[in-house]
């Protein structure tokens, strides 16, 4: 029994050296184990895509195996589209100019991950923007609006500037208004620019074409006698506020008061004369009249004198022949003369002027918001009246009469104002008491300085009429107010207008 314990133990013991042999102990026949690594995490990026405007945001969250991580860093692929920065666990990108790239974060581990950025323009400011009129004909001194149209979308900002490509040509005004400065092109630039938060700034410029023709109201200045042709076209100056008419102005000089007779004869247009002395706007002295030629005699003062020649109704146009002179300034064969401005002339009462109830007379037309002294002064020796008389009309209405109030049997009317009470012209007629008296007399009329006297002032100063001959007559045309003015053009407006 002791053998057999003995010989099991060598057995085991022998066994546990084999045992510790293939485990390492060396030798032949040993084979190392080596153990499997743990799998690398999974890297994300949220979202995957994102579409922003153009200077706007998006924020890319990293994470490995759904716990965020804080990149090493974030690129884009291209800068010029977005730009992109690390902040914490995100990569932030920004939005530059309209297009794609694509934004990639890489982290520490050495792993990398991408999303896709579309970046997308931000709306137009101004979406369309027009200039009218693209072309445009204008006189020195006259203007023209140009009218901008503009699109933006609500909450843009948007203006308008303009500018001339030759201020001594043309100007033009903040509010687009050109003006005609002397003959020649020019070209105006209007320039719109759009602005706002959340648009794309926008500039456009649309021009006009400006051509400028020369004053059209520039006077001709002329020498007595004169004779030329004339032309009216829709483009002629505007010689008459009130109504649109057109026409030409030409200017004479005249070295001492004098007649002017202006003869115009038109084709294609009724005509219309005015004449004053320049820079008294207050006169009111005009003619016209629907026949072929139309005549007219102004008695004038010293100086330059403005003559307009025209069209009497708006839209008119045609040419005319015209002719200009000074003349005898006695009253003849009943012409009614225009006064217009202080002036002394030598007249003379004949049998060929008008009879009235067997009466010589003279007839002058005379109207201004002015106070006026009128003055008949009988002729010095046997050829002069012998005792003078004047008389105003109104339409039909003697409202101012004198003989002798000028001193010596001379007559004379001082008027508040030199038309009537009912804010009429005057007809002022020198004649005399005597049916058979005539001879040579001298007419002063005397302007005062400019006064605005209502109808119910003129009415309220009215001079009382003096003593009136047994023959009490009335004027060679019936002067029924505002038919009467009418007639030889007179404009009753507000603002004295011619």
């Amino acid at each position: 029994m002791r053998r057999v314990r003995d010989v099991t133990r060598v057995v085991v013991a022998a066994g546990a050296l084999l045992t510790l042999a293939s485990c390492g102990g060396g030798g032949d026949g040993f084979v190392p184990v080596t153990p499997t690594p743990p799998p690398p995490p999974t890297l994300t990026m949220t979202p995957s895509s994102a579409t922003v405007n153009v200077g706007a945001t998006a924020s890319f969250t990293v994470a490995a195996s759904g716990s965020p991580v804080s990149p090493t860093s974030c690129t884009s692929s291209s800068s010029a589209i977005a730009t992109v920065g690390v902040n914490g666990a995100t990569c932030v990108a920004t939005g530059v100019s309209p297009g794609n790239a694509s934004i990639t974060a890489s982290t520490a581990a050495g792993g990398q991950v991408s999303a896709a950025l579309t970046v997308q323009a931000l709306p137009a400011a101004i979406t369309n923007f027009q200039l009218a009129p693209a072309t445009a004909t204008v006189a020195a001194g006259q203007t023209v609006p140009l009218t901008p149209s503009v699109n933006s979308p609500a909450g843009a900002t948007v203006t308008v500037q303009y500018a001339s490509s030759s201020n001594a040509i043309a100007t033009v005004s903040a509010a687009g208004v050109v003006t005609g400065v002397s003959a020649g092109s020019a070209v105006i630039t209007a320039t719109a620019q759009g602005t706002g938060a959340g648009f794309t700034p926008v500039t456009i410029s649309r021009t006009s074409n400006i051509t400028v023709t020369g004053d059209p109201c520039a006077p001709t200045v002329v020498t007595l006698p004169f004779a030329g042709n004339g032309t009216v076209t829709a483009n002629s100056c505007l010689i008459s506020s009130a109504v649109q008419r057109r026409g030409n102005i030409v200017r004479v000089n005249l070295a001492a008061a004098s007649a002017l007779e202006v003869r115009l004869n038109p084709t294609g247009f009724a005509p219309y004369i005015a004449a004053l002395p320049v820079g008294e706007p207050d006169f009111i002295f005009s003619s016209r009249q629907t026949v072929d030629e139309v005549r007219r005699v102004w008695h004038l003062g010293s100086g330059p004198i403005e003559v307009r020649l025209g069209a009497l109704n708006a839209g008119q146009t045609g040419t005319y022949q015209v002719q200009l002179s000074t003349v005898s300034a006695s009253i003849e064969n009943c012409t009614a003369v225009i006064i217009a401005g202080s002036l002394t002339s030598q007249q003379a009462l004949t049998p060929s002027d008008c009879i009235f109830n067997g009466r010589v007379a003279d007839e002058f037309l005379v109207y201004s918001t002015r106070p006026c002294t009128i003055t008949m002064t009988r002729g010095a020796g046997v050829n002069g009246v012998l005792d003078p008389f004047l008389e105003a009309y109104a339409g039909t209405t003697l409202v101012f009469s004198d003989d002798d109030s000028g001193g010596e049997f001379n007559a004379r009317l001082q008027l508040p104002t030199c038309r009537s009470g009912n804010d009429d012209i005057l007809t002022v007629r020198a004649t005399t008491f005597d049916p058979a008296d005539t001879g040579t007399y001298t007419l002063t009329v005397t302007f005062g300085a400019a006064v605005v006297a209502d109808a119910a002032q003129g009415a309220a100063v009215r001079a009382p009429l003096k003593r009136v001959p047994a023959a009490t007559t009335t004027p060679s045309t019936p002067r029924t107010g505002a038919s009467w003015l009418e007639h030889i053009g007179i404009e009753r407006t507000g603002a004295r207008g011619y």
